[in-house]
């Protein structure tokens, strides 16, 4: 048998192996997760806005992120409802910013035909 000395050295080793793993891949999945993060709250957007997925087509991260850029405008509005100019939803952070709203609105053909404003 092995000493506790060689058996205390090897479980050290190997935490200190498995943690570099796990944060190497966890450093390299950052992005990807934001990017899944972010599309699955417009994905939530599109569908209370009544976007539904097509049987032919999945809402992969890409579709969704080309039914946004073309079927949806949005924009931030103040306490008063006016439009905050230079603004985007993206740059809300509800811990600082308690005055601005997201608005999102959907368009087809240049006509409004609804809007969803996120209560969280």
């Amino acid at each position: 048998m092995h000493s506790n000395r060689y058996t205390i050295i090897f479980t050290m080793l190997i935490t200190m192996v498995l943690a570099f793993v796990l944060s190497s891949v966890y450093s390299s999945l950052e992005e990807q997760t934001e990017r899944n993060f972010q599309a699955d709250i417009k994905k939530n957007i599109l569908s209370s806005l009544g976007f539904v997925p097509d049987e032919n087509t999945s809402w992969t991260t890409e579709n969704v992120e080309a039914i946004f850029k073309n079927s949806v405008i949005s924009f931030v509005v103040d306490k008063n409802g006016d439009i905050v100019e230079g603004m985007l939803p993206e740059d809300i952070d509800p811990k600082i910013d308690n005055d601005v709203y997201p608005i999102y609105k959907k368009t087809t053909n240049g006509k409004t035909e609804g809007f969803a404003i996120p209560i969280s």
